[in-house]
């Protein structure tokens, strides 16, 4: 399941991600709105659609169905050791992708932005801190498995402030 999280993050710093962006926004009508484009509800609604959330499911797909498509052509001894046995496998390497996701958007958007609103405000250095406490509880509401990582984020920044 790791290499599941590992293979979504591959994927996303890789061209394939310019592919998909090229495509559902660009070929497909999913061209995200600019800050002041007013827009009607229906033609935002398939813009957003199109062009954010498909296309981010569709990613997190990709790593599941290639392991499918392996664990399909391969012989049990094989399928067994990728850990595809039964139709629950592909839920838990679907989540395992969906946390890869979360994980690079959340420390690749959500804290720089952060980080770079808290040092606009605050002016001072203190905004890496503000980031990664953002990082806390979205991990949180994701899975169960990663509150160990979460306790040593919340340990090593107990020690910084």
């Amino acid at each position: 399941m790791v290499g599941t999280a590992a293979f979504t993050l591959l994927l996303l710093n890789s061209p394939v991600l310019r592919l998909f962006t090229w495509f559902f926004r660009e070929v497909l009508p999913g061209q995200i709105p600019g800050v002041n484009e007013s827009l009607p509800l229906p033609l935002l609604f398939v813009r957003m659609f199109l062009g954010a959330g498909l296309m981010e499911e569709l990613i997190k797909a990709v790593p599941v169905l290639l392991v499918m498509a392996v664990g399909y052509h391969a012989a049990p001894s094989r399928r067994d050791q990728l850990g595809v046995r039964e139709p629950l496998d592909g839920i838990l390497l679907g989540a395992a992708s969906a946390i890869g996701f979360t994980l690079l958007e959340t420390l690749g958007q959500y804290v720089p932005n952060v980080a770079h609103v808290n040092a606009l405000d605050l002016g001072s250095t203190d905004t890496q801190l503000a980031g990664l406490q953002l990082l806390i509880p979205r991990l949180l509401v994701r899975s169960p498995d990663t509150w160990p990582t979460v306790a040593i984020l919340a340990t090593s920044l107990d020690s910084v402030s």
